[in-house]
This record gives structure tokens, C-alpha cells and sequence, in this order.
């Protein structure tokens, strides 16, 4: 039941990201993207990875913020022996390379290391060049300085907008990698290291991303706000792995771990609107109909640091007894510089009309050409201890192992963004966009034969001041720095002290149970941030989260002649919010129109969990299982539109903004049947080679809250009933496939 969605994030059960989690040698991880709760797997190098276990169901020495699976990736062992090993690798994408052509932009000549973001940086001192600067200066009054000042802040940005269709090369990889076994004053010590290097090419096909109005005329598309997509572009990583153990005896052994990744993601996204459905529905239009042109270009550029240091120990003091502790950091960084996005539109007599100049926040205008530039940096620190008794044999054929442990995690993470755009109206003078009426819908890197548009508005005779003597009538087309009036930064902690208890008995008869029970106190603070420039605002958004909490687990096995197992388990684990959905902060999709703020008044979700798992061993290497889960949820996060029931309760959020809310409660239950067969019963040259099937079917229901039904107006109302309310008070759990 374990899949990676979009190649990089974990699936357990078909519960996506929110009830999963990724640990890195038992270490939490955090996520380097701002909307999700567990890191990209494609971050950990392949050539370091020994082995990923996913157990799902919580003992007391995991951490329960989990409800489908905990996934840990476990680095390679202690080495016997000297080895050396040099890899390559090519790929083929039917869906990229075998369509011929890609969506992509010419970048920069260091591009393919994935070492971008340097030729993506803000331009020196341009939080001095805004709107309220240049009107300050009523452009008459600037001097000379500021006039060149703002020329050369013009001529610093970079001119690419617009993304083309390019045949891909393939994909490509090579690795190294080392190890060896010595002696250094008698103590043994084993060093493994490794560096790959990975390039590759992605396309998406059309992809429908759709906003809904409900009316008295049923469902209809927002024509405005319903886009097809398609993406493309190319990755580059970079990973390097170093591990160095050394056991002074027996009973002692210490090691440091040292995992480096950096990964480039080159990406131009081509969006237009629709006209009807899929299936031929109606589209609502919010003013005249147009057909609208959304381009995007990005750079994303991700980095991650982990040392660990770690040891285990086995004094005779403990008589039988061992001791585990790890030490570890981890740095992650996400630069999105340079993100270039802009609108263009058709009115609807096919007539072309131009850019959006940013004028007016109706859909045709409100984007004009704009470079957003994003940054991520978290810090977190973890340590643990763990003890683990010897076996105590308390009766005939009855023993009893005791474990106890203590933990603590901390995280720290600033996001910021900084925005510049074209200025409707401080561009007064000199040329007009373009605006031909025989200039079709066109799709990607064709423009207009006349007038400005994207592919010259930022050429040196297009923009800035013409003549320093009359800057108020020779000015041309200006972008600025915009500072925002509502916060996009923000800043946020977390800290998780644990501690936990467990006992695993042996009984007769091959039975065993374990139980135990951890206590997790847990505190998260996110802090809006006013923009660089901005009024500072005379309220607070803070988001708090204080709480202590017990989380309980127990399982009883039963075996039969080694070949048959039956599992029955029972927890309690929680789904806590990430920083981003309890940020009261304003992040705009300029592609799909969207924008999300988070709610600082979310709380972590309960959940109970009970698990069945029946496993028949064919071979060491082959087996059959089947497990059934169940699971309870108390207050699960869900993503919901603004309404005016929200802001009649307190939430201030509109119709056109997006955010996370605690729904009432869920319920998801599902079959799960895994197997694995060796290859060798067909001949044996496929001797080590498995044949692996997984299947799981999973459904949900959600009981959603009051504020969510407010949707369809008062409960009994002409509207409640014409909507037939009442059969919609629940739904399938979001993030549950």
C-alpha cells in the first residue's frame, strides 16, 4: 500500500502527505516545500540508501504524526571489505521523450548542475525603487541620481518571459561510489562515501485546474478562474554521502554521518482558460468573456545538510541491557528566485488585448508581468537516547524486554518573498502595448508584429526615464519593487519534548505482546511578517499551538510453524498543521488565479487506529499478506473556500481565497494485500530476483463542520434544500485516494 506521488512524495494506504511522514535513520526531516508535511524523497541520494522500511502502525519509540505510514530511510552498514564501484545510467520517458518536444526556456548556461539560483538574484537596492518612491518624486523633482538609479534597476532585470517547445535530450546519471574496512590502533573502522550526479526531463500533459461556482443554474466552471496547463522543463541533482564508524569493542560502536543534497528544477508552465467543461458544462463569467494566455517561468533550487552523529553501547553495568543515542542537525533551503509570470488576453470578439497592465483586479488585468522572488531556510535539531533491557525471563517460557527513551526536536524557519511588476500608472508615455485585432490566440514564444508586448517591454528603449530633463513626459514603460499591504513573510517554531515507555512480553506458544505509551509536549508559533516597505500593521495574526498529549499503543501476535503470523494492533496518533496552513499570510497562484492564507486558528488532528495483518511465509525471501485497517479522526484538516459564514464566525477570509480548516470528523477503513515471489522456480540465472504486487482499496467519509455548510446558505432555507444539503454533509477525506 506504499506508492510516491508526483516521484517524490510518500503514499501509504492512499493517504497522501498530511498522514504520512519521512524519517531519515529515525531522524524527522523537514519538508523544503512550504505546502507540504514531508520531505521530497528524491533529496536522499540512491547510492547512500541501504534499505526504506514503512511500518504502519505506531510504537512508542516513533513519533505519531502519522496516521498511513512512517517511512524511514536507512543508510548503508558497516563495510567488510574494500569495494569501488562507478556507475552511468540513461532514461526514456514515453510521456517526454517520446511526444518529441517539451515546454522549457533558455535559462542560464549553468542551468544543467542545477546551480541557478546565483544569475537569479535581486537586483542591489531594490527595495529603494517602489510605487510610493516614484510618485513621492512626482518624476519631476527626481534628481539625475535617482532618474539613472532607476534606469539601472530596470536594466538589471532579466528580459526572458516567454517559454518554447524544445525536443529533450535524454536522461542521464553517473555514480561513484567507495568503501573499506581498517584497522587504526586496533580499532576497527569502516568508511563509506558517495557522489551522483543526475539530469533529467519532464513533461505534463494538459491538466484541468478548476474553480466552481454553485448557482441556481447548478455547477458551473468560472471561466476566469479554470485553466488547461501544461508544464515541462528538467531536473539536476547533486548528492554526496559520507559515513565513518568505528568500534572500539564488542559492546561499543560510533559513527558520524554526513548526507548532502542539492537539486535544480528548471520549470515554464503555458495555462489557458476554457471555454466550457470537459463534459460540455456551463462557464459562469464574472464580467465579459475573453480568453486568456498564462505563462510562468521558475527556477527552484533545494539544498539539505545532515550531519548525525550517533552510537551504541553495551556496558556491563546494564548487565545484558544497550543503550542508542543520535545527535543530528539538518539545514534545508529553498530559493525560488526569479519566478517570471505574466497574463495576456483576447476580448471576446477575438480582438487581441495586450498584457495584463495591472490596472484593475478584474480577471483580464490584474496580472501584468511580474518577477516574484521566494526563500525558504529551515534549522532543526534533534536528539535521542534510548535504553533496551536485556530479555528478564519471569516465567516458563515468558520473557519480558523493557524500553524507555527520551527525545527532543526543534525547528526554526523563516519564508520570504519579494515582489517587482510592471506599473500601469507610472507607465505614461512612449509606446502603447500592443493591441492588434488580426493577432490570433497563439499559444508559447510567438507575439505580436507591432507594439509592445512581452517579448520587448523590457528592452532599453521601452523602459525608464528617455529624457532626465523632462522625466514626467518622456517617461516609458516602469516596473518597481511592490511591497505588499497584507503580510507574505513569515517566521515559525516548533518544539517537541518526548518521552516514552514500552514492554514487549514472549509468551508460550509463540504469542507476543507490546505495549506502551509516549508523551509528546508540543509547541508551534508562526509570526506574519510585514513586508520589506510596508505600513507595519496594527494587528496581530500570531498562530499558537501549546499541548501535551499521550499517545498509546499495543499489538498482540500470534505465530504458527514460522510460516504464519497474525497481527492485530490498536494506537493513537495525531495529524498536526504545517507552518504554511497557519500562517496568516498571502500567497497568490498567478497561474491558476488562486490565493491561499493560512488560518492560525487550526489544531492538530486525533486519530485512532486499528490494524489487522495476516502474513504467510513462503520462503526467507517470498510472502503472502493481507491487512485491514480502520481509523478514527477527530477535527482532520481540510482545504475550504472562503465564505461569508467564515466571516460572520471570524474568519476573514473571501470568496476568491483558499484556506485549511478542522472539519468535524472522518472515518477510513480499506483492504490491503501485498506479495513477493522469487523469480528462481522459472530458471535459476533469475536466482535473487523477486516479482512484488501490491493492492490496496481504501474508502472515507467526512462529516464536514458547520462553517464549511454555510456554503449553501442556512440550514432549511429555499437555498439549503434547492442544493439538497442534507445529502452533502459528508464527503471523501481530502488527501485520501
Amino acid at each position: 500500500g506504499t506508492s510516491v506521488q508526483d516521484g517524490k512524495y510518500v503514499v501509504v494506504r492512499g493517504l497522501a502527505d498530511r498522514y504520512s511522514n519521512a524519517t531519515f535513520n529515525g531522524v524527522p526531516i523537514p519538508s523544503s516545500d512550504v505546502y507540504r508535511n514531508t520531505p521530497q524523497l528524491d533529496l536522499f541520494p540512491s547510492l547512500a540508501v541501504d534499505s526504506i522500511t514503512v511500518r504502519k502502525s505506531l510504537s512508542p519509540e516513533m513519533g505519531p504524526n502519522f496516521a498511513g505510514g512512517s517511512v524511514n530511510v536507512v543508510t548503508k552498514s558497516f563495510p567488510t571489505e574494500r569495494t569501488l564501484s562507478l556507475s552511468f545510467g540513461t532514461g526514456f520517458s514515453e510521456l517526454t521523450h517520446g511526444e518529441g518536444t517539451y515546454l522549457t526556456y533558455n535559462g542560464y548556461s549553468q542551468d544543467y548542475t542545477g546551480f541557478g539560483a546565483s544569475s537569479r538574484r535581486l537586483p542591489d537596492g531594490y527595495s529603494e525603487i517602489t510605487p510610493a518612491d516614484v510618485f513621492k518624486q512626482q518624476l519631476t523633482v527626481m534628481t539625475e541620481e535617482e532618474q539613472i538609479a532607476l534606469n539601472t534597476f530596470m536594466q538589471s532585470l532579466d528580459t526572458e518571459f516567454m517559454p518554447f517547445y524544445d525536443e529533450p535530450e535524454l536522461d542521464r546519471s553517473v555514480g561513484f561510489e567507495f568503501g573499506d574496512y581498517f584497522e587504526w590502533e586496533k580499532t576497527p573502522i569502516g568508511v563509506v562515501a558517495s557522489v551522483d550526479y543526475d539530469r533529467s526531463f519532464f513533461a505534463t500533459p494538459s491538466t484541468l485546474s478548476q474553480e466552481v461556482d454553485e448557482s441556481s443554474n447548478g455547477i458551473q466552471f468560472l471561466g476566469q478562474d479554470s485553466y488547461n496547463i501544461v508544464t515541462g522543463g528538467e531536473d539536476a541533482e547533486i548528492a554526496a554521502f559520507f559515513q565513518i564508524v568505528a568500534l572500539p569493542n564488542d559492546d561499543n560502536e560510533v559513527g558520524l554521518i554526513v548526507l548532502y543534497s542539492h537539486t535544480g528544477k528548471k520549470k515554464a508552465t503555458y495555462a489557458r482558460n476554457v471555454r466550457q467543461g470537459t463534459n460540455g458544462e456551463l462557464v459562469n463569467w464574472s464580467s465579459d468573456p475573453a480568453d486568456l494566455e498564462r505563462f510562468e517561468l521558475s527556477w527552484e533550487e533545494r539544498d539539505m545538510i545532515i550531519p548525525q552523529f550517533f552510537g551504541k553501547h553495551s556496558p556491563d553495568l546494564l548487565n545484558g541491557g544497550s543503550f542508542d543515542w543520535r545527535f543530528a542537525t539538518t539545514s534545508v533551503v529553498m530559493d525560488d528566485p526569479e519566478r517570471k509570470s505574466f497574463q495576456r488576453g483576447w476580448n471576446d470578439d477575438e480582438s487581441y488585448f495586450g498584457l495584463a497592465p495591472g490596472a484593475a483586479q478584474s480577471f483580464v488585468s490584474k496580472y501584468p508581468p511580474s518577477i516574484l522572488w521566494r526563500k525558504l531556510e529551515d534549522e532543526s535539531r534533534f536528539w535521542r537516547l534510548d535504553y533496551e533491557s536485556q530479555p528478564l525471563e519471569t516465567a516458563e517460557d515468558t520473557n519480558v524486554v523493557f524500553k524507555l527513551g527520551v527525545s527532543e526536536d526543534t525547528l526554526d524557519r523563516t519564508f520570504g518573498e519579494d515582489l517587482i511588476s510592471y506599473q500601469f500608472n507610472l507607465s505614461r508615455s512612449g509606446k502603447k502595448f500592443a493591441t492588434d485585432s488580426d493577432f490570433p490566440i497563439s499559444g508559447p514564444n510567438v507575439h505580436p508584429s507591432e507594439g509592445i508586448d512581452i517579448h520587448n517591454i523590457l528592452d532599453p528603449e521601452n523602459i525608464g526615464i528617455a529624457d532626465f530633463n523632462e522625466p514626467k513626459s518622456s517617461r516609458r514603460d516602469i516596473f518597481t519593487y511592490n511591497p505588499s499591504s497584507n503580510p507574505v513573510d513569515y517566521k515559525g517554531s516548533s518544539e517537541i519534548n518526548a518521552y516514552y515507555f514500552a514492554t514487549d512480553i514472549a509468551l508460550p506458544e509463540a504469542n507476543k505482546l507490546s505495549f506502551g505509551v509516549r508523551s509528546e509536549k508540543f509547541t508551534m508559533y508562526v509570526n506574519p511578517l510585514d513586508d520589506v516597505g510596508a505600513k507595519p500593521k496594527t494587528f496581530s495574526n500570531d498562530a499558537e499551538i501549546e499541548s501535551s498529549d499521550y499517545f498509546p499503543s499495543a499489538s498482540y501476535s500470534k505465530s504458527w510453524n514460522e510460516d504464519l503470523k497474525l497481527t492485530i494492533s490498536a494506537s493513537q496518533t495525531t495529524a498536526r498543521p504545517n507552518f504554511r496552513e497557519l500562517a496568516f499570510t498571502q500567497t497568490t497562484d498567478r497561474v491558476k488565479g488562486t490565493i491561499f492564507k493560512g488560518n492560525p486558528d487550526l489544531k492538530p488532528s486525533e486519530i485512532r487506529n486499528y490494524d489487522a495483518r495476516f502474513d504467510w511465509n513462503l520462503s526467507e525471501s517470498e510472502i503472502l499478506s493481507l491487512s485491514l485497517f480502520y481509523k478514527e479522526i477527530k477535527d482532520p484538516i481540510q482545504q475550504a473556500k472562503g465564505n461569508k459564514k467564515m466571516q460572520e464566525v471570524g474568519l476573514p477570509y473571501s470568496q476568491n481565497e483558499t484556506t485549511f480548516i478542522n472539519s468535524n470528523s472522518a472515518e477510513i477503513y480499506g483492504i490491503e494485500i501485498e506479495a513477493k515471489k522469487s523469480l528462481e522456480i522459472l530458471h535459476d540465472t533469475l536466482r535473487g530476483f523477486k516479482l512484488g504486487a501490491n493492492l490496496t482499496w481504501s474508502d472515507s467519509e467526512l462529516a464536514i463542520s458547520e462553517v464549511e455548510s454555510a456554503i449553501w446558505g442556512e440550514v432549511g432555507s429555499s437555498d439549503w434544500l434547492d442544493k439538497n444539503a442534507d445529502e452533502r454533509l459528508t464527503r471523501s477525506l481530502e488527501g485520501q485516494s
